[in-house]
């Protein structure tokens, strides 16, 4: 075989493997994703925000259970990737007023009213009713943030009443 057949098979054989590179990227396009994500974890029922497909901050404890309120606020790069689906579950977030669902926050009537600590309703951008249903006419748009966790029995009530 000649040098130069050598090289144009080399030549050939690097384009066909560029080629191939090419149609797998179309064919398999890389997911990408639109951070923060709001996470639970399925084992510990823990809370947590994803910045990236690795970094994330733990941000509520609802079931108190594996890792105390002191570690809330604990910072992760190196933790199980938001992708796997036996160790997260996608909760949904409301970006406009960037709350997750089931999420404590204030409501206040009017400013004759006490606020109360209600949960709130990412899917339907509104709280969750007394009773613990979703109702998307209830028509609520002044919450905010509970910066503190509620009481227990609050939380509690929370875990075992609020709809999926």
């Amino acid at each position: 075989m000649k040098t130069t057949d050598l090289k144009q098979l080399v030549a050939l054989q690097e384009t066909i493997e560029l080629a191939q590179k090419q149609i797998d990227e179309l064919t398999n396009p890389k997911p990408t994703f639109e951070y923060p994500l709001y996470f639970k974890h399925t084992y510990s029922g823990i809370i947590v925000k994803f910045t990236a497909l690795q970094c994330r901050e733990a941000i509520a404890n609802p079931l108190r259970s594996l890792i105390p309120l002191r570690e809330i606020g604990f910072f992760s790069d190196s933790s199980i990737p938001h992708t796997n689906d036996q160790a997260w579950e996608e909760i949904p977030y409301n970006r406009e007023h960037k709350l997750y669902d089931k999420q404590p926050v204030l409501v206040q009537d009017s400013p004759k009213h006490l606020p109360q600590i209600r949960f709130y309703d990412a899917l339907n951008n509104n709280v969750f009713d007394f009773d613990g249903s979703r109702n998307p006419y209830y028509g609520r748009q002044d919450f905010r943030p509970l910066l503190t966790p509620p009481p227990a029995e609050i939380q509690d009530w929370a875990n075992t009443n609020l709809e999926d």
